[in-house]
């Protein structure tokens, strides 16, 4: 490199940094180094690190399963990465072509989405399947709504309210649903008049 210029490498330095650190730590790093003749090269996970470096700076790898090598793909990312959104950084700027949500809870609001889908399929078809269905979403019912209550992504906890509406339309009836839905706003305009 040219005379009297410095090279750092700096290789997943966001381990361990607190979200606000890490949000932090390329501003704080280059005030420190202000008047040096440093050159940084980042290897890093973070989307917060990432927002902070221009795209021409960046460098997206890809692992090449064939090869079982690192391949260059940044000619193939149209995503500009100084100043993005973390969210659209972290989906985009490092393949998470599977959306942002834990597997663990994906996998349970698709056992719902599952469910309902099986139940969407097969209940036209045979009331004897209807009465197998009804079974299963007595005993699953319950944990359905629990997963339902506590989902986080207000958006999502809607669509996944939605479809268990159906489906205690479906097994036991507009009627009810309706009678269980106005006591449902009755209690929260009681709890509303309480608190007034």
């Amino acid at each position: 490199y040219s005379k009297g210029k410095k090279i750092i490498l700096l290789d997943e330095i966001e381990l361990s940094l607190h979200p606000q650190w890490q949000k932090q730590y390329i501003n704080n790093l280059l005030k420190l180094f202000e008047f040096n003749n440093v050159h940084f090269i980042f290897v890093t996970h973070s989307p917060f690190l990432l927002s902070d470096i221009p795209k021409e700076n960046v460098i997206f790898l890809v692992k090449d399963e064939e090869k079982r090598l690192c391949k260059n793909v940044s000619k193939d990312i149209r995503l500009k990465t100084f100043g993005a959104n973390i969210h659209t950084l972290l989906s985009n700027g490092f393949f998470m072509n599977d959306g942002l949500i834990g597997e663990f809870a994906k996998n349970k609001i698709n056992e719902i989405k599952k469910f309902y889908e099986i139940v969407k399929f097969l209940e036209p078809k045979n009331k004897k399947y209807k009465r197998i269905l009804k079974i299963l979403y007595l005993f699953k019912i319950k944990k359905f709504k629990h997963i339902q209550s506590i989902i986080g992504e207000p958006f999502l906890q809607t669509i996944i309210k939605n479809y268990l509406d159906e489906l205690e339309i479906l097994f036991n009836g507009k009627k009810i649903f309706l009678d269980k839905e106005i006591e449902r706003l009755q209690e929260l305009r009681k709890s509303l008049n309480d608190k007034a």
